[in-house]
């Protein structure tokens, strides 16, 4: 269990920002409010690279921010450190233990969350002051720790869909690798689609590896390959009209955000879920079929009705685009930071967040 059992942080002067490369957990949750902090200076760090990267003073009164994941060499620089930083903290936007014991979850990527994550957390928790995760699930969690909440912020969304365009209707489920239980649900979901579309839908996955051999078996599935996250993120132009975003029951799932929305918003695509507490799924979303439970014969249904519906589908998209434009209003209690006028210096909101 991750806890925070280190110095309490005191106001700093800059944020180290240690992240395992461009992905979507700092994306998402830390970099737009770090770019809310007019003034403050932000350093990006990479984690595989260690802290040699920096020169030893970039450190002096820094709070070093953790983006999910750790390594000994970085610890042992802290530790070397001692009060010369301002503090330490750590982001989760997943339940990495529940992930490092999962089944269902690739084993390198089981060792992975293991060797980056929990294999490091006792030492980490004797040095870090506060935990921050993504969810009040989450929180709940690891209560021991007093997390505070931080929820996801969406980008600019993309334009409006024309799901009236030439060509099929196009779905799509872009889980990762640890997703493996999901990618192997949908199979029996994709093979009916496509059966009974007639060529109407065009269903997409992108997955590699295995994951991607086990896709090659179903007929008619566009299989494409998995991108990496800054290439995920910048396009603007691949048509998706219905994105999926299926979760089947596990420890790790339960604590899910809802991220989802935000890819769909960026690619104009509509978003089925099955999951309504996760997305927080509004009454007017769910009666135009954002939901959907999971059985493969209802996805099945589903999908080909929202094929049969494309002003429907639409409308699901400029609703989730609706709702992901409220949720980015960010009130003061919801900031990262506040500055010291006194001082110039910064301080971390610490108050945990109430869950809701």
């Amino acid at each position: 269990m991750p806890h925070a059992g280190g110095p309490p942080i005191r106001p700093f002067v800059r944020v180290i920002a240690v992240i395992d490369g461009a992905n979507p957990s700092f994306d998402y949750y830390l970099a737009p409010r770090l770019a809310a902090c007019g003034g403050l200076e932000v350093r990006t760090a990479m984690l595989r690279t260690g802290p040699g990267q920096l020169p030893a003073a970039q450190f002096d009164d820094a709070l070093v921010l953790f983006c999910r994941y750790a390594t000994p060499r970085w610890l042992a620089q802290l530790e070397r450190l001692g009060g010369r930083v301002a503090g330490v903290a750590l982001f989760l936007d997943d339940d990495l233990a529940a992930l490092s014991r999962d089944p269902g979850v690739p084993r390198l990527a089981r060792l992975r969350y293991w060797w980056h994550g929990t294999c490091h957390w006792k030492r980490l928790g004797r040095l870090a002051g506060t935990l921050l995760v993504s969810t009040p699930a989450l929180a709940q969690r690891y209560r021991q720790a007093n997390p505070r909440v931080l929820k996801p912020i969406g980008g600019s969304a993309g334009a409006d869909g024309d799901s009236s365009a030439d060509g099929p209707f196009v779905v799509a489920y872009h889980g990762s690798s640890i997703h493996r239980a999901e990618h192997r649900w949908l199979q029996a979901v994709a093979a009916q689609v496509v059966k009974r579309s007639a060529g109407r839908v065009r269903f997409e996955v992108s997955a590699h590896g295995g994951i991607a051999r086990s896709w090659r078996r179903c007929p008619g599935v566009v299989v494409g390959p998995w991108l990496p996250w800054p290439q995920y993120r910048a396009q603007a132009d691949r048509r998706v009209d219905l994105l999926l975003a299926p979760l089947l029951p596990s420890a790790a799932n339960a604590v899910r955000s809802w991220t989802r929305r935000i890819d769909a918003a960026r690619l104009a695509a509509a978003l089925l879920v099955s999951d309504v507490s996760v997305y927080r799924v509004a009454p007017e979303e769910r009666a135009l079929g954002m939901y959907a439970p999971l059985c493969p014969e209802v996805w099945t249904e589903t999908i080909l009705e929202h094929a049969a519906q494309p002003k429907r589908c639409r409308l699901l998209a400029a609703l989730n685009r609706r709702w992901l434009a409220a949720e980015a209003m960010l009130s003061p209690a919801e900031a990262l930071c506040v500055k010291q006028p006194a001082t110039a210096r910064w301080q971390l909101l610490l108050a945990p967040a109430t869950p809701g």
